[in-house]
């Protein structure tokens, strides 16, 4: 984020520290995540002033700051030469995922949530994307959330603020 890109049309060779997450097997553990309440006519609140966004907007600056931040697109690859980075294209697909949870009661949808961040969490693949992006619907009359992962091979605290401002001024 905010980086110069780089002209990296394939494989190349990786950073020793990144070696260290494949080698560990542990690339699950190592994400960088936030869940936001959203209002609900769709605008996401927090401390960062991220107003007023609805969702097909939200949808919109998540694949523009995907597509526009070729360090997100990072995956890993594995194979006889040894351990090699390569950036996915980005084909303009969706990359937020909805989950509605209208229909679980209400005083069982924040340990759903929990539960289904957890798995989100763990669905990270080092040779897949790095990223995740959900919405959660928890019915007309209550806020839903949103939930952001990264793995940390891609993005570290630093990260949070240039991405907040990112999706704020998308």
């Amino acid at each position: 984020l905010g980086a110069p890109e780089l002209d990296a049309p394939g494989p190349f060779h990786s950073l020793p520290n990144k070696h260290l997450f494949v080698k560990r097997n542990s690339e699950h553990h190592w994400n960088i995540s936030q869940l936001f309440e959203v209002d609900n006519v769709n605008h996401v609140n927090h401390v960062n002033h991220v107003n007023h966004v609805n969702l097909a907007h939200l949808r919109q600056a998540l694949g523009l700051i995907i597509e526009e931040n070729e360090g997100l697109r990072h995956c890993l690859i594995r194979d006889a030469r040894g351990i090699h980075e390569t950036i996915t294209p980005y084909a303009g697909e969706n990359v937020l995922d909805l989950v509605d949870l209208s229909a679980v009661p209400a005083e069982l949808q924040s340990a759903e949530i929990e539960r289904l961040a957890g798995g989100f969490q763990q669905s990270l693949s080092l040779t897949e994307r790095l990223y995740k992006f959900v919405y959660f619907h928890l019915g007309c009359d209550q806020p839903g959330r949103f939930l952001y992962i990264f793995h940390h091979v891609i993005f570290d605290g630093y990260s949070v603020t240039i991405f907040m401002s990112e999706l704020h001024d998308k």
